[in-house]
């Protein structure tokens, strides 16, 4: 009997070894061999770093909406998911890498004050991109978050599919096609609800980390500029009025305390139904048209 029971832990071990050791190899094989957009932006700085004189910040409404490749000394650091925390984490972590910065473009979207933490959210696991592949130093190198597999539906969506990479200077390509205006009504509603979560009581969270990068800008002597991008008509009919008043509000106080300029162009009537690929993010001819727009105010 003890016989059969050492060589049923026995075949229990060596399955046990190979399911680890396959664990492993994928985790090996997803970060290493896999590029990533945090990657793409890595490698960014340093190719261009040095010649940046405007840095985009921000989420997904600048990674999708800046066609920064055609702006002269700009640089597109922003990508989904992006909060205020990690826009002053990834400025300061690669500062020294930009001796001729001038003036950082913050994208905020009417829910940018309102989000919750990266790890307090439904994707919690997407600092990990932030740990491994630009290098932040906010988890420690023996942490989860130093760890492919922590993040498991990313990890699982890289092996499936490789990650759309950005270009050179950092733009998101991914949106190429137009919805129409039945699909922008449709998405509309579910776009709005899911952004719209002032409720959840993150203001001073993220005000805490805007005034960090406000005032890392002002001991540089940068000029920090607040930019909403364009919106759909059917996106803007399904804000919420308490939303939309505070953070007119908050950007109220930093236009009051410290001179800080916001360009909303969030009901900029250039833009139609056409340039968008969903309700809240232009499609890549949309794209184009809000950086000629956005280049004039240089």
């Amino acid at each position: 009997m003890k016989r059969a029971i050492y060589k049923f832990l026995a075949k229990c071990g060596i399955f046990a070894c190979i399911g680890l050791a396959g664990v492993i190899a994928a985790e090996l094989y997803v970060r290493f061999c896999i590029p990533t957009p945090h990657d793409a932006k890595r490698i960014s700085v340093s190719r261009f770093g040095a010649d940046t004189e405007t840095l985009l910040l921000g989420h997904s409404h600048f990674y999708y909406g800046v066609v920064s490749d055609s702006l002269t000394h700009t640089l597109n650091m922003a990508i989904p998911m992006q909060n205020p925390e990690y826009d002053v984490r990834v400025l300061s972590h690669f500062v020294d890498s930009l001796p001729n910065l001038k003036r950082v473009l913050l994208s905020i979207g009417w829910f940018s004050f309102f989000d919750p933490p990266i790890e307090e959210s439904d994707a919690p696991g997407a600092e990990t991109s932030y740990k491994i592949h630009e290098g932040i130093d906010k988890y420690g190198d023996f942490s989860l978050q130093n760890l492919e597999l922590y993040y498991r539906s990313g990890f699982i969506r890289k092996l499936k599919r490789h990650p759309q990479l950005p270009s050179p200077k950092g733009f998101g390509p991914d949106y190429k096609e137009a919805a129409t205006s039945e699909a922008l009504e449709l998405d509309a509603p579910i776009a709005a609800a899911r952004h719209h979560v002032m409720q959840l009581g993150y203001e001073d969270y993220n005000r805490y980390w805007t005034d960090s990068l406000v005032r890392l800008c002002k001991s540089r002597g940068w000029e920090l500029v607040f930019v909403t991008t364009p919106l759909s008509a059917a996106y803007r009919r399904c804000m919420t009025t308490g939303e939309v008043e505070a953070t007119k509000r908050i950007l109220g106080d930093y236009k009051r305390d410290y001179g800080i300029e916001w360009w909303d162009f969030s009901e900029d009537d250039r833009f139609e139904d056409s340039d968008f690929h969903d309700s809240d993010h232009l499609n890549s001819a949309g794209a184009l048209k809000f950086t000629r727009i956005l280049g004039g105010n240089n």
